[in-house]
Parts: C-alpha cells; structure tokens; sequence
C-alpha cells in the first residue's frame, strides 16, 4: 500500500513539475513581457499623440499667418489703389484749376 502511495505522489509530483509548473512559468513569463511591451506601446502612443498635437498647432499658426500675410497685401493694394485715385484727382483738379 505504501508502494502505491508512493507512485501516486511521484506521479502527482511529476504532472506538477512537467505541466503545472511549465505553464506557471509560462504564464508568468508572458504577463510580464505583455506589460513590458503594453509600457512601451504607451510610450510610442503617448509620443505619436504630442507630435500629431504639435503638429496640427504649427499648421494652424501657419495657416493664420498666411491668412494675416494676405490680408496685409490686400490692405496694401487697397491702400496703394486708394492713393492712386487721390493722385489722379489732384492731378485733375490741378488741371482744371490751370
């Protein structure tokens, strides 16, 4: 009886070994390389995330200063339309004072 009880329990001890403890190590080993690799993945994330936010916000500084940039020429062709009416009408008026 003792002998039986003893191969049992070497059995027991072997199915333990050989298939238990293989799968605990795996088990362990693939959680931690799964957050290792999760960590890193939030890193690219969080690092991709800033630079697309980074670059929308210099496309639409640029954006805005190419709007600025426009309506300051704009505002010059006006200005220099407007002063070669005022040139003309003097010219004009000059004329038709002589």
């Amino acid at each position: 009886m003792h002998e039986h009880i003893r191969q049992i329990k070497l059995q027991a001890d072997l199915i333990q070994n050989d298939l238990i403890g293989a799968m605990d190590l795996y088990s362990a080993h693939y959680t931690k390389t799964n957050e290792s690799l999760l960590s890193r993945a939030r890193g690219h994330w969080f690092k991709m995330h800033e630079e697309r936010t980074n670059m929308l916000l210099a496309k639409e500084n640029y954006h805005n200063s190419m709007f600025m940039a426009q309506q300051a020429t704009i505002a010059a062709d006006n200005a220099l339309a407007a002063d070669k009416d005022e040139a003309r009408k003097s010219e004009m008026v000059r004329k038709q004072e002589q």
